[in-house]
């Protein structure tokens, strides 16, 4: 969208129109959805682009601080869950080995 834009020339003067001024023509056309969209995409890259490639920081662990999800506790909750079923499971194949 804004690239192709990019590649226009401008009539007259030196032929090349800068950036803001094309994207400033471009969406001047734009109607409701089409800025929505655009505002969208801007808000997208800004966020690709807070997050930094040298960062070594979990994905999944920065979205769970951004809505504020403990995921410690929840790493807890899901471990001790696991732990009780893999209890239960100990139990049936002992009961099943003496049942036999």
């Amino acid at each position: 969208m804004i690239g192709q834009t990019l590649q226009r020339c401008r009539p007259g003067g030196d032929g090349l129109a800068t950036a803001p001024e094309l994207l400033a023509k471009q969406v001047g056309t734009y109607d409701e959805a089409e800025l929505c969209k655009l505002l969208l995409e801007i808000s997208l890259l800004d966020s690709a682009y807070q997050r930094s490639i040298a960062s070594h920081d979990d994905v999944l662990m920065n979205a769970a601080k951004r809505y504020r999800v403990d995921a410690e506790r929840l790493q807890k909750a899901v471990a001790k869950e696991f732990a009780a079923k893999r209890d239960q499971k100990t139990v049936k194949a002992k009961t099943r080995n003496t049942a036999a």
